[in-house]
């Protein structure tokens, strides 16, 4: 069992991930699409198959769903891209609490993934005001 499971695509999204686990003295692990080496600081990372909006989107739920059953994490979080649905859905089946962080690129309306899987979240946070501000379900976090 671990305390977080980090689900998100590589890059800037992997880049925010890292930022926000600065400081946290839980145990986690890293779901990441095409990673580029087995550890990040130290930490697993748990290969996940990449899907476009395409048929490998349900290889990536069937890997959701090994992942989450091996390591029944207390929390997922994600930062975003198409791989926070397929996690969101298997770990809602799970009970597990789901906390979505939007991209600092989206100032005016939620990215598809966060529209996707804001029903699913116990937190949804977003980077500016003026989007909190749209929705009582956005939360605003500084960065």
């Amino acid at each position: 069992m671990i305390d977080l499971l980090v689900v998100c695509a590589p890059g800037g999204h992997l880049t925010t991930a890292r930022k926000l686990l600065s400081g946290f003295s839980g145990t986690y692990k890293y779901a990441v699409h095409s990673p580029k080496s087995d550890s990040l600081d130290g930490v697993e990372v748990i290969p996940v198959t990449q899907s476009d909006r395409d048929m490998r989107f349900f290889i990536q739920l069937y890997e959701a769903f090994i992942i989450i059953k091996k390591h029944k994490p207390k929390v997922i979080l994600s930062t975003g891209a198409g791989v926070a649905v397929s996690f969101f859905i298997v770990g809602k089946i799970y009970g597990t609490k789901l906390v979505f962080v939007e991209s600092q690129s989206r100032v005016h309306s939620i990215s598809l993934s966060g529209k996707l899987v804001i029903f699913l979240t116990n937190r949804f946070y977003v980077r500016y005001k003026d989007l909190a501000n749209k929705s009582p379900k956005y939360i605003y976090i500084k960065e």
